[in-house]
């Protein structure tokens, strides 16, 4: 009775409230821990899923890494075999490159490796050296079968159990572009086999297995696996899973199987290839149980408060200790992190490298986030980057920014010269779904900088030139393009350079010496457009885009390829055909359209070089040019005349100590003198080394007077300056390069001053190839092409065809001397000149007493022969007038070759004299 009287007052004494709080805690502890258990139940399961999922992943990215190697290493060699079968190429030819790329193989990827073989215009080649026995029938071995069978990109044969290894082998095989060819490669699985052990290891009571689309087990952690079928086996684990992985197509599931449950994540992989990763749930679960029920005991012993206030620390705990682990991972990664509030401008740094000194000077400052990230860039940055960076880092524009996407980043060069990557991750957002706290993250990326870089440079440099190759090329094509598109493409220019004769070089000498014939043309286009990029976009084909200042100087440039070219034909070097054209924005939709012009225009430079003895793709030169390597001119080095006008007696002698004595200096101190020097001199002054600031006349002063005067106008000019806003003016008024104020080293100012000259001296003599010597006319191959300029022009316009022909041109220097028959076809020629131009036309002289005129199509050529022939001055004739006879082809059918129309012309003529 005492005892339950002492119960009683003792409940009394703590309440019905008390017992019922302490109750309702004791019940609220026991809920607390039952939802912990089940949180904690599906963490586990979780956390199940997800390392069966990193096992299949990592399974299949390595799977992926090992097949994407050797995947590109078949497709690459497609490319070269099909490149040769289109050339025409002996299969010798196909079977040295394959042997060496197999010999490649061995020595960069798998010194194992069988090599590339294939079938080959029914021809059996392999490249590892393997002779195949005579009842070997290769067309009816699997890889052939299955890839012939197969319209992929490549094909995945099936695999195969070697009987000597007891490796699973692959063949990956490619059908060439012939549509009966074949080339493939036998890849070893021993090394997927090696990571899917590796994988199943680090995850208990887990397994890792590869499965092709036929449900053949390719790899697997179980050895004794391997070669397998699941999809035509029941009743076994692998059965259970390739059933639910194929039939229902699911990725992610649970199995229960001989008492045993498992969690299955899949990945697919090329081909229709599957990764799984089995994970058994009972060693996951059995610490589980364990925790769960020391939990209810201790529910059950501890006191109500001591539980509530124990779980509640320890669930605090465990949160801080799981962010601290988490901001450590990201610590490895990231060399500094902040948290920016931007509704109060405040930044807080939360990891930072101890070198890291430009972080230290914003940890103490919890306000002023903008003003710290300006400095950090101010600090930390390289100036190369400041301005990128300084636009990045603007807080003002970060929530706009991050509007869409959960995070942005910018790559930069720091003040340590290592390449980094700043990144703003958005942490937390308002109502409207606008970035009110983001992150500020700082990670090295230096040694992947350095990678991505030397992966684009072996990418967009050819191996044999060292120039850019033809990929390179059709990434600024595709520039170009984006800017037109765009409207804001500016001037460039294309030119299309072809090796002439390296096909007989081949042929003749070997392919190693058409290689040195590649590069050596390869330098002399470098070397003449030495401020553009050129690319080689075919075996014996170079572009160059050009701008700026080569963009300029464009068609001096190309009449120096052109000169060099000529001069090459017989003193030996390489022949290079050039074809330029310029950007014309509202007609040109992308850079194509320039590069076709320019490529047409390179086939009539060819055609032009033939005619002066150069060898073509065709064969032999139309004609043997005559002379020879140590003519006269090649022999004789004269100095060159080089005015220097210069107000300033010290800058004369400067330059003139710095030129030395290979030139035959006059000078000019301004500009009044600088002009009668340059008209004194006109007739041997090789450059003019002009200043602009000088007294009485300016040098810009001296350039308008030059450029409108026929007699000085194509005197090359450097102009010495240190105002680059000048430039612009003095390139508009013909000036050639510029030398800076101060001057540079010596050796810069005589490289430019030489190849001024030779510059200029390359476009007279190209001038002077392409007039009549007699008539100053154009030859007919230049007339040609003039021709071909009007139908590309207009090809609507109706143009008429003229021939004109001196009848007695033989009789007047037989009578008179060839000295009179020259005035005679002088005069005519003047003549016609001034008709063509009047008509809107252009003319030529082709053989010695025949004219001919292409002009828009007119009515009435009546006073034409008369304009021609009449009032010759007694000095021309002395008793004979020169009889013309004339034939038109009016309205020309412009789908005939230009010479049948002119031969047209002609037999009108002709008719015309038998009439006459």
């Amino acid at each position: 009775m005492n005892n339950w009287s002492h119960v009683r007052d003792v409940l009394k004494n703590i309440g019905t409230r008390s017992i019922i709080a302490s109750l309702m805690v004791f019940l609220l502890t026991v809920a607390v821990t039952f939802a912990g258990g089940i949180h904690l139940y599906n963490f586990t399961k979780e956390s199940i899923v997800l390392q069966g999922e990193v096992n299949a992943q990592q399974s299949a990215m390595s799977f992926d890494r090992y097949l994407l190697v050797r995947k590109n290493t078949v497709l690459l060699a497609g490319n070269a075999v099909n490149n040769m079968l289109a050339e025409d190429r002996p299969e010798s030819d196909i079977l040295e490159y394959i042997t060496h790329e197999t010999q490649s193989i061995k020595a960069s990827i798998d010194k194992d490796y069988t090599g590339l073989y294939g079938w080959v215009r029914n021809q059996y080649l392999d490249g590892g050296g393997w002779i195949p026995d005579e009842d070997f029938v290769p067309t009816e071995r699997p890889w052939y079968t299955e890839t012939m069978a197969d319209d992929s990109e490549i094909t995945f044969v099936t695999p195969y159990m070697d009987a000597q290894t007891h490796n699973v082998m692959m063949t990956l095989a490619v059908r060439l572009k012939d549509g009966a060819s074949i080339l493939a490669l036998d890849i070893s699985l021993e090394q997927i086999q090696q990571i899917t052990e590796e994988i199943a290891r680090q995850t208990r009571d887990s397994y890792c297995f590869v499965l092709n689309n036929d449900g053949k087990v390719i790899a697997h952690s179980d050895p004794g696996e391997l070669g397998k079928n699941y999809l035509r086996e029941s009743g076994t684990l692998g059965s259970s899973v390739v059933q639910t992985l194929y039939q229902e197509g699911d990725h992610q599931f649970e199995i229960d199987f001989g008492g045993q449950q498992y969690i299955v994540y899949a990945e697919k992989l090329e081909g229709g290839w599957y990764c799984a990763s089995l994970v058994n749930t009972a060693e996951f679960y059995r610490p589980l149980k364990i925790i769960l029920a020391l939990l209810l005991i201790l529910t059950l012993l501890e006191a109500f408060v001591f539980i509530a206030v124990f779980y509640h620390l320890s669930s605090k705990n465990l949160a801080i200790s799981i962010q601290n682990v988490q901001l450590a991972a990201l610590g490895d990664m990231y060399m500094s992190i902040q948290d920016i509030d931007l509704r109060n401008d405040s930044i807080r740094t939360i990891h930072r490298d101890h070198d890291d000194e430009g972080s230290h000077d914003i940890r103490l400052s919890q306000h002023g986030a903008g003003s710290a990230l300006r400095e950090i860039c101010d600090k930390q940055v390289d100036d190369s980057c400041k301005e990128i960076m300084s636009s990045f880092a603007d807080i003002a524009t970060i929530s706009q920014r991050l509007h869409n996407t959960s995070t942005v980043a910018a790559e930069y060069l720091n003040d340590q010269n290592i390449w980094c990557r700043a990144r703003f991750l958005a942490a937390a957002r308002n109502a409207e779904g606008e970035a009110v706290r983001v992150m500020w993250l700082i990670e090295s990326i230096d040694e992947e900088k350095k990678n991505r870089d030397r992966l684009k440079s072996l990418s967009e440099t050819d191996p044999m030139t060292g120039v850019r190759s033809k990929h390179a090329y059709l990434m600024k094509e595709k520039e170009l393009n984006q800017e037109i598109e765009s409207g804001c493409a500016g001037e460039f220019a294309v030119a299309v350079c072809d090796v002439n004769g390296l096909k007989k070089i081949n042929d003749t000498y070997g392919h190693k010496a058409g290689d040195d014939y590649i590069r050596e043309a390869c330098m002399m286009v470098c070397d003449i457009f030495q401020h553009s990029p050129v690319y080689r976009v075919g075996g014996d084909e170079f572009t160059v885009v050009m701008t700026g200042r080569d963009y300029s100087i464009r068609k001096e440039l190309l009449t120096m390829l052109h000169g060099r070219s000529l001069d090459h034909i017989t003193a030996g070097g390489a022949v290079i055909s050039g074809g330029m054209s310029d950007f014309r924005p509202g007609e040109d939709k992308s850079a194509h359209d320039v590069f076709q012009r320019a490529d047409e225009l390179m086939y009539e430079e060819k055609k032009l070089l033939k005619r002066h003895g150069a060898v073509t793709r065709d064969g032999e030169s139309e004609a043997a040019p005559e002379g020879g390597a140590n003519t006269p001119e090649s022999i004789v080095k004269v100095k060159r005349r080089v005015l220097i006008a210069d107000d300033e007696q010290v800058n004369r002698e400067r330059l003139s100590a710095g030129l030395g004595n290979g030139y035959d200096l006059v000078f000019a101190f301004d500009g009044y003198e600088a002009l009668e020097q340059i008209r004194a001199h006109k007739d041997d002054l090789a450059l003019i080394l002009l200043d602009l600031l000088m007294p009485r006349l300016s040098g810009i002063e001296v350039l308008k007077a030059m450029k409108n005067d026929e007699e000085i106008r194509d005197i090359p000019v450097i102009v010495m300056t240190d105002d680059p806003a000048a430039e612009l003016e003095c390139l508009h008024l013909g000036v050639m390069d510029f030398v800076s104020k101060p001057y540079p080293l010596w050796e810069i100012v005589r490289a430019r001053v030489n190849r001024c000259i030779e510059l200029a001296e390359d476009r007279d003599m190209v001038r002077s190839t392409e007039r009549d010597k007699h008539t100053s006319l154009f030859n007919i191959d230049y007339f040609f092409r003039y021709v071909k300029l009007f139908d590309q022009n207009d090809w609507e316009a109706p143009m008429d065809a003229v021939a004109v022909t001196v009848r007695n041109y033989r009789e007047i220097c037989e009578h008179h001397g060839t000295s009179c028959g020259s005035k005679v076809i002088r005069s005519i020629g003047e003549r016609l000149r001034t008709i063509a131009r009047e008509f809107g036309g252009v003319g030529s002289r082709q053989e010695e007493d025949t004219f001919l005129m292409y002009c828009p199509h007119r009515e009435d050529y009546q006073d034409l022969l008369s304009r021609l022939s009449a009032n010759f001055a007694a000095d021309e004739l002395s008793t004979e007038k020169p009889e013309l006879s004339m034939g038109v082809y009016a309205l020309v059918d412009k789908k005939l070759d230009i010479e049948l129309r002119f031969e047209k012309a002609k037999e009108k003529a002709q008719a015309e004299a038998e009439q006459g």
